[in-house]
């Protein structure tokens, strides 16, 4: 090969190094939307104060392990926890302020490394006794957990006074959630009646899902509870009231997210996916495409 072909040679290979050098740098100040296909985008959540997280319940029957494995694969990037699931196969404590110091290191580690923080934690029943609730409370406050969600004693007026004390103390909120009527939260009037008093540490967390499996208008409920609500278990279903892909089905879900912009919630938003059977990876990237897709179109125009 001669000196000029050579150096032809050598010119064309610079160049094409350059432009794949180019191609895969990306701007920290530019939407991202478009650049990746895999998992929540998170610039784009943060441009409307979004977490976007998927609740341990959609992996009931793993140990939480497995469920984190499960999540990182689906490209999430936050969880909340199940009270009572099971830690490893090795690791038999479950979840909760019970565990042991070692089983503690062993959720820590595995929580680093699959790249995912935990935001929140299910927790029934909760306790009503000030050392019972000091002990959640510091439990939760070493995973770093915000969120506390369950369903408290509606009756119990002292113990709610108590645990927003500790709320306040602690900086952990207690979210109420709800399942499907008959059960005690199902009515979002009702819900809002029993934590109103106790804002900003008492709140809601709504299930948009068991709302409309209780027959109510899911935007509608939204709006009635604005300003009280801590995060949400996001839902769309059929006509059958079963869990489907978001966008697919009949809960308004774009209106939903819509709404939530419209409120300036800025809060965790939860996968809780209740469909077990195959299908279930597969669509829950559905899922993961869609908020991405959803959130795009509603974050700030001047941020996009």
């Amino acid at each position: 090969m001669n000196s000029k072909r050579l150096l032809f040679f050598w010119i064309v290979i610079s160049f094409c190094l350059i432009q794949s050098s180019k191609s895969e740098a990306v701007n920290p100040d530019e939407d991202t939307t478009e650049q990746s296909s895999f998992g929540i985008n998170e610039m784009v959540m943060a441009k409307l104060g979004w977490k976007i997280a998927v609740q341990c319940w959609t992996y009931n029957n793993l140990t939480l392990f497995e469920a984190l494995d499960n999540i990182q694969a689906l490209g999430v990037h936050y969880v909340e926890l199940l009270s009572r699931q099971t830690v490893a196969d090795d690791v038999p404590a479950t979840i909760g302020p019970e565990m042991d110091a070692n089983s503690m290191s062993r959720v820590k580690t595995k929580l680093k490394e699959t790249g995912i923080q935990a935001v929140a934690v299910w927790v029934d029943p909760f306790p009503k006794d000030e050392t019972s609730v000091r002990k959640l409370f510091l439990w939760a406050q070493e995973l770093g957990i915000k969120v506390v969600t369950t369903e408290v004693d509606p009756e119990d007026q002292v113990a709610l006074a108590m645990a927003a004390k500790l709320c306040r103390e602690f900086e952990i909120r207690i979210a109420v959630h709800n399942h499907p009527k008959p059960t005690t939260y199902w009515n979002p009037e009702f819900a809002l009646n029993v934590v109103k008093d106790f804002h900003p540490w008492i709140g809601l967390c709504p299930d948009t899902g068991h709302w409309y499996r209780s027959g109510l208008p899911t935007v509608e409920c939204l709006k009635k509870i604005d300003g009280h609500i801590v995060m949400l278990h996001y839902k769309d279903l059929n006509a059958d009231k079963r869990d489907v892909p978001f966008g697919t089905g009949v809960n308004h879900a774009a209106d939903q997210l819509a709404e939530l912009k419209r409120q300036e919630f800025k809060g965790v938003i939860t996968i809780e996916y209740e469909n077990w059977d195959a299908e279930q990876y597969s669509e829950l990237l559905q899922c993961v495409a869609f908020l991405n897709q959803a959130a795009a179109r509603l974050a700030p125009s001047e941020l996009r």
